[in-house]
């Protein structure tokens, strides 16, 4: 469907690690498991993903989001 945006970092967790996703406007957190991660193509530096409805709209304002934890 699209670019979700750019990871812009992997923040490690004792659970599971998480893809720090903006589009410029919001963040989302996405888990780095291998349900969501369809596919990682090194050349392209691209990811495919496949996350849950709703998922991308639990994303924060990126103003809001700058500085704090997941």
């Amino acid at each position: 469907h699209g670019s979700l945006g750019v990871v812009e970092e992997v923040k490690e967790n004792p659970h599971q690690d998480l893809l720090v996703v903006s589009d410029g406007k919001r963040v989302v957190y996405i888990p780095c498991v291998d349900a969501f991660i369809l596919e990682t193509d090194d050349e392209a530096h691209s990811l495919t993903v496949d996350i849950p409805d709703g998922l991308f709209d639990l994303g924060r304002d990126v103003d809001d989001a700058k500085g704090q934890d997941a």
